[in-house]
C-alpha cells in the first residue's frame, strides 16, 4: 500500500490566518523518498504528464500558493516534511524538479524564499550529521540524533550510493551530505573524538556497511579526507573495534 504523499499536510482547508491542518505531519515520508517509482508518479501529475491520485490532484491545485506564500501557513513539522520531499525530487528528478520550479514560479521571484523558509525548520535526519554539528563547551557532538534508525540506511543502498557520491564530489548533496563531506576530515583525523558512545555505535554500523559493499569507494573516500593515510591505522582500528 502506498504511503501518501507527504505534501498533502499543506493544503489543508483552513482560513489565511491559520495553520495547515496538522493531521498529516507524521506520515513516514522515508518511504516517499526511498520510492523512485512513487516519486516519479508524483511529479507527473504535479506538471501534467501522468495521472494524479486524489491528494496529488488536491496538492498539484495548492502548490502555486505554498511556493509564492513560502509556506507561511505551515506547521515546523510540516516545513521539515516538505524539506525533505524537495530534496528528494531534486537529488533524483533533478530535470523534472526544475521544470516544476519554473512552472510553479516562471518569473523566480518565490522559489528561493520558499526553499528558505522549509530549510530553516530542523533538517532531514542522516546518521553521520552527528559528526558536524556545533561542538558544544565539553567538545562533545549533540545527542539529538543519537536515535537515528540506521538500519533503515544500511539497508537501502540507493540512498547508501548517493551520500557516497555527495562525498566524493560525483553527484548532487542534500544539505546534510554537505555539511557531513565538509567535517569528514575532522571525523577521520580525531577518531571521532567528539562522539558520544551511541553516535560511535551507529558510525561504525554504517562505515562496515560502506566497507563491505562499496570497498572501492571507501578508500576513495579516505584518500581524498586523509591524503597522506596519517590517521587511516587509527580510524581503522576504531571501526573495527567493539
Amino acid at each position: 500500500m502506498y504511503t501518501r504523499l507527504i505534501f498533502v499536510i499543506l493544503f489543508i482547508c483552513g482560513d489565511s490566518q491559520k495553520l495547515y491542518d496538522s493531521r498529516y505531519d507524521y506520515y513516514d515520508t522515508d518511504h516517499l523518498i526511498e520510492n523512485p517509482r512513487l516519486l516519479k508518479k508524483y511529479i507527473n501529475c504535479f506538471l501534467n504528464e501522468g495521472p494524479c491520485t486524489p491528494i496529488g490532484k488536491d496538492f498539484k491545485m495548492a502548490l502555486p500558493e505554498i511556493v509564492r506564500t513560502a509556506c507561511s501557513r505551515c506547521s515546523p513539522s510540516q516545513k521539515r516534511l516538505a524539506q525533505k520531499t524537495f530534496e528528494a525530487f531534486n537529488l533524483y528528478l533533478h530535470d523534472d524538479y526544475n521544470t516544476l520550479k519554473s512552472r510553479l514560479d516562471p518569473e523566480n521571484r518565490f522559489f528561493g524564499k520558499f526553499l528558505r523558509s522549509i530549510y530553516i525548520m530542523m533538517r532531514a535526519v542522516f546518521v553521520l550529521a552527528c559528526l558536524v554539528l556545533t561542538v558544544s563547551a565539553v567538545e562533545k557532538y549533540s545527542s539529538k540524533y543519537d536515535n537515528f534508525d540506521v538500519d533503515t540506511l544500511i539497508s537501502n543502498d540507493r540512498l547508501l550510493k548517493s551520500y557516497i557520491n555527495c562525498f566524493l564530489d560525483k553527484g548532487r548533496c542534500t544539505s546534510e551530505g554537505a555539511d557531513f563531506k565538509k567535517h569528514l576530515p575532522e571525523a577521520i583525523e580525531t577518531t571521532c573524538g567528539k562522539c558520544s558512545e551511541k553516535q560511535k555505535s551507529n558510525i561504525k554500523t554504517v562505515i562496515k556497511a560502506i566497507q563491505q559493499k562499496h570497498p572501492k569507494q571507501w578508500d576513495e573516500l579516505v584518500k581524498k579526507n586523509d591524503p597522506t593515510g596519517k590517521h587511516r591505522d587509527n580510524f581503522d582500528k576504531f571501526i573495527q573495534g567493539s
